[in-house]
């Protein structure tokens, strides 16, 4: 017998997900119990969240006791909770990154995971950090002078007398939020000069790593984010080199300045 849902609410969805990676159907017994057939990608992993949604309720199965393959679907505190088997949790590992700026001129990473005990040893783009404190044996919060590279990764290796058993995980690779860099400069207003009043011009500047610490070589500048600032430029030329500087890091950028003539009026 192919399992099926004799529904019309069953058809319309079998349907309208009939291109979707995981397909599936479902065959009801009685008012108490129905039966799931589904099929994944030979290279999927992991196993499918399969809710079942009724009027005004909702489960989620995989969270339930259940019978799987004649075998019964434990949760372990040692083990993943799969429909097919168990997988063991991986006892040392990273799970996130967050970095944050430390003026002047450091950082700091909290490292969240598991098995982060000993300290481990810890390498920040190749080079040991200045301090390495461990918070729980799933945080470590690490201190480090702000590297000039667009981008950080976090190395660690755990820690064990017998180096044989030495185990080795990265971060993934994340965007420095200390770099400074410009990828992008727009004329938001040109305001030619008259008889009464000098020239102004304001662009908007997109980049990273702007801080309250960025200064101008010319004009004012106000940051909005970390990722965009506005330059207002007094009596501006038509074209201006505009160099940007971070104060506490010493980076500088430099960024060409062209201003937009308002078209002319017909007679």
């Amino acid at each position: 017998m192919n399992p099926r849902d004799d529904s019309a609410a069953g058809k319309a969805t079998s349907q309208e997900f009939s291109n979707a990676t995981i397909r599936g159907q479902i065959e009801r017994i009685d008012s108490e119990k129905i039966i799931f057939s589904f099929s994944m990608p030979p290279d999927y992993t992991g196993t499918p969240t399969i809710t079942v949604v009724a009027p005004g309720r909702a489960t989620n199965i995989n969270d339930l006791q259940l019978v799987i393959n004649r075998q019964p679907n434990m949760t372990l505190d040692s083990f993943e909770p799969t429909m097919f088997g168990f997988t063991p949790k991986q006892t040392f590992r990273i799970d996130g990154v967050r970095l944050f700026r430390d003026p002047p001129n450091s950082m700091i990473a909290l490292v969240n995971g598991a098995g982060l005990t000993g300290p481990p040893t810890v390498f920040v783009n190749g080079q040991i950090p200045a301090k390495v404190a461990v918070q729980s044996d799933k945080l470590l919060r690490v201190e480090f002078q702000t590297p000039r590279d667009p981008s950080i990764k976090i190395t660690i290796i755990s820690l064990s007398p017998d180096i044989t058993k030495r185990k080795t995980v990265e971060s993934d690779t994340l965007p420095n939020p200390a770099f400074l860099s410009i990828s992008d400069v727009e004329v938001v207003v040109y305001e030619a000069a008259t008889e009464d009043e000098p020239g102004t011009l304001v662009v908007k500047i997109t980049g990273t790593g702007f801080s309250d610490r960025l200064k101008a070589s010319i004009g004012q500048i106000a940051v909005k984010s970390a990722t965009e600032a506005i330059l207002t430029i007094p009596e501006p030329k038509a074209a201006s080199v505009v160099t940007l500087e971070d104060e506490d890091t010493r980076q500088k950028v430099k960024a060409v300045i062209t201003r937009k003539s308002k078209p002319a009026t017909k007679p």
